[in-house]
């Protein structure tokens, strides 16, 4: 890695069920570096990071990665050399590790590591036990209780909006929990630009775990309602480039203006957020302020950069990314409304392949 560069952020959340623990993880890696102007930059580094590791197998103890990818793992390391036998024995190891890092760096004016992790199992002794740590800057931040939901990282205020709407969590059963987790991990990315990718909930039951992973845009077409009103104010914006993946909020609405000249920020409540992947598109999520806003847009996109295209079948989504793609001489745009019939065809565009730049 190129000096001052590292890895970090995403959301992590884990909730109890009476039937054992959900622990979600999304799957995206930024990378933070300072460049030949010695401006702060940021990149995706990948959409792919496998985020939930076993701490041990009797009992049964998982943990969940946080924030700074590098500092993270010395600590899991840590963890497993001294094998801890519960989850509180092995929150109290990744507790002293952070009240030595954060000691071995009190000289500095500002510890800027964040990082941290959700930890979980099952003893036949203490039953299901959830349990969270973190350093966040000059603060050593612990979640404890079972019967709350806990989340940490960039993401954790927008999924703790999920978490915490009511739900009595100690009567839910299996499938509630993980669709709940699921639910919340979505919010996240949604919202926060650092958090997206895969997502991944591993459920920890008296017997062992079950894990489901499922590309955000497939969570997104589980969970779509198009009664919500935010829906009504969604546009897919896709684009296939050489340059890969366009991050950051100066870049992304640039864009946007491009694809709608003299349009402004202040026409939307989101605009900055690359949510996914699919084959050979990176698909961005915008919101605007009204429905008529939404809808003027996509009736009003010229022609020259981009291709309004109400959903069709998917023969017909595919026939018109593959068009697009053809034409190597320049990037291609696409917009499209937020609707059932387009995540769906969306879904099963990933690895297309025949959908190759």
């Amino acid at each position: 890695m190129m000096k001052g560069e590292h890895l970090s952020r995403t959301t992590n959340v884990g909730l109890m069920s009476r039937q054992g623990i959900a622990l979600g993880v999304d799957a995206r890696i930024t990378i933070s570096y300072k460049g030949v102007d010695d401006k702060l930059y940021e990149e995706i580094k990948s959409d792919e990071e496998v985020k939930t590791f076993q701490l041990c197998s009797n009992p049964l103890i998982f943990c969940t990665l946080m924030g700074d990818v590098e500092e993270w793992h010395e600590m899991y390391r840590d963890m497993l050399r001294q094998a801890p036998k519960s989850v509180k024995e092995a929150f109290d190891i990744a507790e002293n590790y952070l009240q030595a890092f954060k000691t071995s760096h009190r000289r500095n004016k500002r510890i800027d590591k964040i990082f941290g992790t959700l930890i979980a199992g099952y003893q036949k002794e203490k039953g299901f036990e959830v349990l969270g740590i973190s350093l966040e800057k000059k603060n050593i931040v612990t979640k404890f209780g079972n019967d709350n939901p806990k989340a940490l990282g960039s993401g954790a205020t927008y999924a703790e909006q999920i978490l915490f709407k009511g739900q009595n969590w100690n009567d839910m059963t299996k499938d509630e929990a993980i669709n709940l987790a699921f639910e919340a991990l979505l919010h996240a990315c949604l919202k926060d630009v650092y958090s997206g990718g895969k997502l991944t909930v591993t459920f920890v039951h008296e017997d062992g775990i079950i894990s489901e992973t499922y590309y955000i845009l497939e969570v997104y077409n589980r969970l779509y309602d198009l009664t919500h009103n935010v829906e009504k104010k969604t546009l897919f914006l896709l684009y296939s480039t050489h340059a890969g993946p366009i991050f950051g909020d100066d870049a992304v609405q640039d864009l946007i203006s491009d694809v709608w000249p003299g349009l402004t920020s202040s026409s939307l409540t989101q605009s900055n957020h690359l949510i996914a992947k699919t084959a050979c598109f990176y698909v961005h999520y915008i919101v605007f302020k009204t429905e008529q806003a939404a809808t003027r847009a996509y009736v009003d996109v010229p022609t020259k950069n981009g291709n309004p295209h109400f959903p069709q079948p998917l023969a017909d989504i595919r026939s018109f990314l593959t068009n697009c793609v053809r034409e190597s001489t320049r990037d291609h745009v696409y917009i499209g409304r937020s609707s059932k019939g387009l995540l769906e065809g969306l879904c099963k565009l990933e690895n297309a392949p025949n959908l190759k730049y």
